[in-house]
């Protein structure tokens, strides 16, 4: 039996009753795929579309510290959403469907075509979105629309996942170094630690 090479993973039992990986598509070697499963059977229910990885995003890349605090492959499940990132694109995924609702590009955004999107986004209390990006942008996103409703100036390239709690956005450099932003905003809550809690499996409902 050939290997499979499998990403990273998020469940859900509450909503649609599946389980989803991430893994290298078999028909695009440059590609990653969401598929899902029932939960309890295990037994194949769909796939997302496929999305083409850029060779810096490559996985097996990352140091140890990086693998460990890598997030890319594993999508947000938010609000019976699935919310993907990879490079520059930010996918908003319907897991009923197994259709893409709505794609934020930021080679598309005027100002921003260089940048690109650090790890999967954080979800807050107000039922928003925040994603930060490499050249230190904390990006305020509209769950339900696909917009950015505003922009976070961090002032400095971010690696990893932030936190947001109190309204404060908290994160880490690559240097080793952590960062506090206090936004003023304290419905921005909500994602006390990397991955969400304790559990490491971004499902919030």
């Amino acid at each position: 039996m050939a290997v499979e090479k499998w990403l990273f993973y998020f469940t859900s039992h509450d909503c649609c009753g599946i389980v989803c990986l991430t893994r290298k598509s078999q028909e695009k070697p440059n590609d990653i795929q969401i598929e899902a499963f029932h939960a309890i059977s295990l037994v194949p229910c769909g796939s997302f579309p496929s999305i083409t990885i850029e060779e810096e995003n490559d996985i097996s890349r990352l140091s140890a510290s990086e693998l460990m605090n890598y997030s890319r492959g594993r999508p947000l499940f938010f609000r019976v959403k699935l919310y993907a990132v990879l490079g520059k694109v930010l996918i908003c995924f319907d897991p009923v469907r197994f259709a893409s609702e709505w794609i934020i590009d930021l080679s598309k955004r005027p100002g921003m075509q260089e940048d690109e999107f650090t790890s999967m986004p954080v979800a807050a209390v107000n039922k928003k979105i925040m994603i930060a990006t490499r050249s230190g942008k904390a990006l305020l996103v509209n769950p339900e629309k696909g917009i950015i409703e505003k922009t976070y100036d961090l002032e400095t390239p971010v690696k990893f996942q932030p936190v947001i709690n109190d309204g404060w956005i908290l994160t880490s450099l690559k240097e080793g170094k952590l960062i506090s932003y206090n936004t003023g905003d304290k419905s921005l809550t909500g994602w006390p630690m990397w991955s969400f809690n304790a559990a490491h499996n971004a499902v919030v409902e």
